[in-house]
């Protein structure tokens, strides 16, 4: 007996290279070479081309020579396919979503970007567990998003004429009493206009408005907007959500819809009807697929917008952008905005159901924030959205906070899929700043859009986050860590957020956020703030706490780094 050798066969294989965000969207093939997920299963038949085949005869001594018959059939080598993903914006995207979750404590989330004009996907990421998805989440996993629904009832509202932008709302002192159901407002007040009840996201607002219109009419709405169908893309595993019938709605699934529950929707799903509110209401079937050429470099196929339908007038679609603007300017979503450009958008804060349960787990919940940029003519739009983030989990704060960084990011690199033109010519002269009225309204204690639509009250919630107790604190009687220290004043007298030293504020809500955006925050309530090293990040007094306009609020900072001689500043950055 021999000694078994070893021998050697050529073959070839596809090897996944992406990103970790884009492995999910690529896909993988099994051991065999056959694909078995994401794009490497759709497109298959261009990616594979085909095997060749060369005829054979044996000699008289067993050897093989060619077939002097048959003719051989030469191997043909598979198409090449291009993805609409921009390589740095899905970097900037990727490394957004870590940096956001290491910051909230979140466990998983999810982000995708993609063009108003034509549908394209520029970039995808989803996690979960602390881990890159096996799928592209933000196309295969639909959720009950919240808020970021309540523009499209009123968009269609206001495109019928059954609404008006400044027509007052009951919105009943943030207490609706229902039969079977309570719901409230963060942002109590009697009344507000339809421009209101969107920046700062009644509940009770949205909710009367989507009564104007009958079951089937509000059901045509959704799905007018795309929502419960498919989308189109070229993804295997995409997810159609879910939107039930009108024959099976109770008397309160149509409050519930206009605030984001009862029904369920993909990220990709809310950017396409989002890049509606942008374009000027086309809604777009979206690409994954730039172009696909042969071997030989011809153009086999090449993405196209295609328009689905059109789901208002432009117009309209107009106003809506104006509305979504205030939200970031002066609404529940300040943490999205920037000094140079418009940002418009809207945030959701939906509790999260537990996993094979039909109730909704204590104390967790989806925080979303759907955005474009620039408002004047978006060239981006973007979803953001984390699952269970700890702290301050409203969407405003911390998904907006995120889209902030990706728009900076895109700004800041040459290949991002913007028009730098278009940049030029809407660049706001004036900046934001952090005396924007959003920050002072943020402070004043409106913490966001939770949009629970249960009737769990304000002061359970803020048990449940650790928050409860709105005592009156004197700042001189808490003990402060013996550190670095950084004192700003007060905004002085005359200033649009200046205050009265005699009247009564509530310290806002800051964890989450990094020092600088914590600073403006406090700083537009009307409190000089003192910036410390020490303890864990927060405030003192702590966040909620009733405290006069004036007072000195102390920002606790455990990362900061000590300094010798002069104090850091931690004053805005002029933005680039």
């Amino acid at each position: 007996k021999g000694t078994p050798g070893v021998t050697s066969r050529a073959a070839t294989s596809r090897v996944n290279s992406a990103s970790d965000g884009l492995r999910g969207v690529v896909g993988a093939l099994a051991q065999t070479g056959e694909a078995v997920s994401g794009l490497e299963l759709e497109m298959d038949f261009y990616l594979r081309g085909s095997a060749g085949r060369r005829p054979v005869v044996l000699d008289g001594l067993g050897g093989r020579i060619a077939s002097p018959q048959l003719d051989p059939v030469e191997a043909q080598p598979g198409h090449t396919v291009k993805l609409t993903i921009y390589q740095s914006l899905q970097q900037i995207a990727e490394q957004a979503l870590a940096d956001a979750r290491k910051r909230t404590g979140a466990s998983g989330g999810d982000v995708i970007i993609i063009s108003p004009h034509d549908g394209a996907i520029l970039a995808v990421a989803g996690v979960r567990n602390g881990k890159a998805a096996l799928t592209s989440t933000p196309i295969a996993e639909a959720y009950e998003p919240g808020s970021v629904i309540k523009p499209f009832v009123v968009s269609r509202l206001l495109d019928r004429g059954l609404a008006r932008a400044d027509e007052l709302i009951n919105t009943e002192n943030g207490t609706w009493v229902l039969p079977n159901r309570t719901i409230r407002d963060e942002h109590r007040a009697a009344s507000m206009t339809v421009r209101d009840v969107i920046r700062f996201s009644s509940n009770i607002g949205a909710s009367k408005l989507a009564m104007r219109l009958d079951d089937d009419q509000a059901y045509q709405t959704f799905r007018d907007f795309g929502f419960g169908s498919y989308t189109g893309v070229s993804y295997p595993a995409e997810s159609r959500g879910r939107m039930s019938l009108p024959v099976n709605w109770t008397g309160l699934t149509l409050a519930s819809m206009a605030m984001g529950y009862e029904m369920m929707a993909t990220p990709l799903q809310i950017a396409l009807a989002y890049a509606a509110i942008a374009n000027g209401g086309e809604l777009l079937e979206p690409s994954l697929v730039r172009e696909v050429r042969s071997a030989e470099g011809e153009v086999i196929f090449q993405q196209r917008k295609r328009v689905v339908r059109e789901v208002m007038s432009s117009e309209t679609a107009a106003l809506m952008r104006e509305m979504l603007k205030s939200v970031v300017d002066s609404g529940t979503s300040t943490s999205a905005g920037l000094d140079s450009y418009g940002v418009a958008g809207k945030s959701g804060t939906a509790r999260r159901l537990e996993p094979g349960a039909r109730r909704y787990a204590a104390g967790h919940y989806k925080a979303t924030f759907a955005g474009m940029f620039p408002v004047d003519d978006p060239q981006l739009v973007i979803v953001a959205r984390l699952i269970d983030p700890s702290g301050v989990y409203f969407g405003g704060v911390v998904s907006g906070a995120m889209v902030n960084a990706i728009i900076q990011g895109a700004l800041a690199v040459p290949d991002a899929g913007l028009d730098r033109g278009v940049l030029a010519r809407v660049a706001q002269r004036s900046q934001r700043g952090a005396d924007s009225v959003g920050a002072r309204w943020l402070a004043s204690g409106v913490r966001g859009d939770k949009s629970t639509g249960d009737p769990a009250n304000r002061d359970a919630s803020l048990a449940a986050d650790g928050r409860s107790g709105r005592e009156e604190v004197d700042p001189a009687t808490v003990p402060s860590p013996s550190v670095v220290v950084v004192d700003l004043p007060v905004p002085p007298a005359g200033s649009r957020n200046s205050a009265s030293v005699s009247e009564l504020g509530e310290v806002p809500f800051v964890r989450g956020l990094d020092i600088r955006s914590a600073v403006r925050v406090l700083h537009a309530a009307g409190y000089a703030v003192r910036v410390v090293r020490g303890g864990e990040f927060g405030t003192r007094p702590a966040e909620g706490s009733s405290l006069r306009r004036g007072a000195t609020v102390q920002l606790l900072a455990p990362g900061m780094p000590a300094v010798q001689g002069r104090a850091p500043s931690v004053g805005p950055k002029p933005q680039r």
